[in-house]
């Protein structure tokens, strides 16, 4: 849904027509967290953890095999400025960012043997809408003692408490209308700050249950109107196909910023 709310044109390509770029997409700033998250989800799925104190030199012998099978898929072009770090230093990075991972799960109490990763939720709310939503954590220490949590590989500590967390709301929405309950916790697992900021999973429902509502009746009345802007455009790989684009930001003149690294991928 905040993808639709960023630019509904986005939403349409991405989502809906499954549009392929002309240009592909460059995942420079993005594979690094997205291999952090492969690795997590078989940490969980897999019991990896079972392994103890040798889990996490498992894991980090796996960076550089999973680092390669993501780059068939996410491609990276390395002449690319923005390119600073190679592909040896990512990886490595990857690394990093297991050794901290498993510190946060230690020192958060991030598992148990009924906590699974990639868990798909699907509900149909009363007003007859269907939702679902891929949760990347799920911490079952009781029936009543479940968290959710959500993986994000933001680079700067000043932009953790910036990061959507509507996102875990909805996510929470889902957990309450499958099993009646809400979570007792929500929050976000920062792979590079060895931290979790949690949220309320109760406060502002109204609020999500609106946004719900009227995203998903826009969508249906085919509403696609871009919204074109230095940061809504930055990062999109339709870019380059869309008119909204060339004609308001290229050649409007509207530069972008130097110090971006990173992309918010909810």
């Amino acid at each position: 849904m905040s993808e639709y709310e960023k630019c509904p044109l986005l939403y349409k390509w991405n989502r809906l027509d499954r549009k392929k770029p002309s240009v592909p997409d460059n995942s420079y700033y993005a594979i690094c967290g997205i291999v952090k998250q492969k690795l997590f989800e078989d940490f969980y799925n897999k019991e990896w953890w079972r392994k103890g104190a040798e889990c996490a030199p498992y894991m980090e012998g796996l960076a550089e095999s999973y680092f390669n099978a993501t780059l068939e898929w996410a491609k990276v072009d390395w002449n690319n400025p923005i390119a600073k770090l190679s592909k040896e230093q990512l990886i490595e990075e990857v690394r990093s960012g297991v050794r901290k991972g498993i510190k946060i799960i230690k020192d958060q109490k991030l598992l148990t043997k009924d906590s699974k990763s990639e868990v798909k939720l699907t509900a149909t709310l009363k007003n007859k809408i269907n939702i679902l939503g891929k949760v990347d954590f799920i911490i079952r220490h009781s029936p009543e003692k479940v968290w959710i949590i959500d993986g994000k590989d933001t680079a700067k500590p000043d932009k953790m408490p910036k990061v959507d967390h509507r996102q875990l709301l909805f996510y929470s929405l889902l957990y309450y209308e499958n099993y009646g309950v809400y979570p007792e916790k929500v929050g976000f697992m920062f792979w590079r700050h060895d931290d979790v900021l949690y949220y309320d999973p109760k406060k502002g429902m109204d609020e999500i249950l609106k946004w719900t509502e009227d995203t998903y009746w826009k969508v249906r009345n085919g509403k696609f109107d871009p919204k074109p802007s230095s940061s809504n455009c930055h990062f999109c790989k339709y870019k380059n196909d869309c008119e909204a684009y060339t004609r308001e930001v290229k050649e409007g003149g509207v530069t972008f910023a130097d110090d971006v690294t990173e992309i918010n991928l909810f």
